[in-house]
């Protein structure tokens, strides 16, 4: 941290050192109940050549069949009691990253009534589905089940292409990750959103596609883990190691749902768990794998413009930053200034005069997606926290370029941001278009990177009442599931802009990840004022 600002953001921060979203009950645990489901299963056809599911996990399928798939409970009314204002819903994993679109019913196996209904959407892996199950209807569920239809739809605001089969996690999926099983979630509808954020954030429950999904979860629980929370640091160890292999690197699905593994990756969204993988395993394997995938490339487009270049914000904060903490743990000079260059071409090419931050930029096109929340979050934690990283480092970095740059870029463009900032501490989804909706993960993805800049002195102390204003309106059960992953979340960005501006949301625990950065930083203001006092 910059120690001229010390003083001030400690003070800032002391004042809600123990709000709800700091003095979370570590080991508390949240009063939910899972009581998982027997599937009905015929024998499953293979999926499609050179598909895998996520995890390597079991599955079931579900095609467009009226009789669809039969789920058993063992009893469990009983379970209910104790809770004021008991609640169910049923809840599936997502086995197989799918680009169409699906009504998914939930029916009475009894006589086929509709209890509940959901849209799925471009379904990712390790995506939670769940729906409403009325509890008037919980002696009828015990004895006979329900049952699992589906039906492809068309969907007005999305580029969909044909979809994989529906495949979801079979019940032994509670042996690796007890979420992603079909289950029915028994809970209080009054439920305790902090102590449920904590437990599923500390567990492989919030597991996510290997890439700039779970790199979400690993910074946040890195972060924490820094910070002295050892949940964190035992939760941050089982998220990567799902994912390392000592032979292979990594072994994970692309967003194809096609088996990467031996340094075969797929795109620079991969490389944001890097940071972590580099602070707890700096010689493994994978470490070089990384810089065999990503120098080639580099290289090659050394001498293109930006304009020649297809750029995303995304490269900030998966590709970027993931090569300065290479570098740093290398003491490699040439590799920081080759992370400080990624950063300053996006610059260019995707901020504008007026302030507005663009997501991509193809080439010889003009860039897109102005002012879209959770790209100008990847942006701004990617330019913070590479800098972050040099800054705090034992790297030579006086003859670097472009630090003045990108200084100057995360001073400014906070300060367009934050005009855009509403009163209950939320931003749209597009932050300038009230009809786009408050969305967490633009909006605690933001908050983090004011935090973390605040922290390092970057911009003014003031922003951390941003950052707590956040997390405020976060902490909220709009937000949160009763067991504690996020959601109000927008779907990942890949069927257009119009999709993106709908409203359609789903629960993805990246949320959850972001927020704990923030955390992180008020623990880490506290304890120093503290020490201090």
């Amino acid at each position: 941290m910059n120690r001229r600002k010390f003083i001030q953001i400690s003070s800032v921060c002391a004042a809600f050192a123990f709000s709800p979203a700091i003095a979370l009950a570590q080991g508390e645990k949240s009063p939910f109940r899972r009581v998982y489901a027997k599937t009905d299963l015929i024998k499953n056809p293979p999926l499609p050549s050179g598909k895998r599911s996520s995890g390597g996990m079991d599955y079931f399928r579900l095609d467009d069949n009226p009789k669809g798939v039969l789920l058993k409970f063992r009893k469990f009314s009983h379970q209910l009691s104790g809770l004021k204002s008991p609640s169910i819903k049923l809840s599936l994993g997502n086995a197989i990253e799918n680009r169409g679109s699906f009504a998914l019913f939930v029916r009475s196996a009894k006589d086929g009534r509709i209890f509940s209904r959901l849209d799925a959407v471009n379904l990712f892996g390790f995506q939670v589905v769940r729906f409403n199950v009325p509890v008037s209807e919980i002696a009828e569920i015990e004895e006979y089940g329900l049952v699992i239809t589906c039906s492809p739809i068309e969907v007005k605001d999305a580029v969909i292409t044909k979809g994989e089969p529906l495949c979801f996690f079979a019940e032994s999926a509670v042996e690796k990750i007890e979420a992603m099983a079909p289950h029915l979630l028994l809970y209080d509808a009054d439920y305790d959103v902090n102590a449920a954020f904590y437990e599923n954030l500390c567990s492989i429950n919030s597991i996510l596609p290997f890439g700039w999904m779970s790199g979400c979860q690993t910074e946040g629980l890195r972060e924490l883990s820094e910070a002295g929370d050892l949940s964190a640091s035992a939760a941050l160890a089982a998220h990567l190691d799902f994912f390392l292999d000592d032979g292979k690197g990594v072994v994970f699905n692309n967003p194809r749902s096609e088996l990467c593994e031996n340094g075969n990756f797929d795109s620079i969204e991969d490389f944001l768990p890097f940071v972590a993988i580099g602070k707890l395993y700096p010689n493994h394997k994978s470490l070089n794998m990384f810089l065999n995938w990503a120098m080639p490339k580099i290289r090659l487009l050394e001498n293109k413009s930006p304009q020649q270049r297809f750029l995303s914000t995304e490269g900030c904060y998966t590709y970027a930053y993931p090569l300065m903490q290479v570098a740093i743990n290398r003491n490699d000079a040439s590799l920081a200034q080759i992370a400080l260059n990624e950063i300053c071409v996006r610059i260019d090419r995707l901020v504008d005069s007026g302030g507005g931050i663009h997501q991509k930029a193809r080439e010889g096109e003009k860039p897109s997606m102005r002012n879209w929340g959770r790209g100008i979050a990847w942006f701004m934690l990617g330019i913070v926290q590479t800098m972050r990283a040099l800054e705090n480092s034992r790297l030579k970095s006086e003859n670097l370029k472009g630090k003045e740059k990108i200084l100057k870029t995360i001073a400014d463009s906070s300060n367009h941001i934050k005009k855009f900032q509403q009163p209950d501490g939320s931003w749209f989804c597009f932050i300038d278009d009230p009809k786009t909706y408050p969305e967490s993960s633009g909006s605690v993805g933001i908050a983090a990177a004011f935090a973390l800049a605040s922290e390092a002195g970057f911009i003014d102390p003031s922003y951390m009442l941003c950052s707590e204003k956040t997390l405020e309106w976060f902490f909220q059960r709009d937000n949160i599931e009763p067991d504690g992953f996020s959601k109000n979340v927008t779907q990942s960005n890949r069927l257009g802009d119009a999709f993106q501006r709908s409203g359609y949301r789903v629960i993805m625990p990246i949320s959850s990840g972001l927020a704990a950065q923030i955390i992180a930083v008020k623990r880490r203001a506290a304890k120093q004022s503290n020490a201090k006092a």
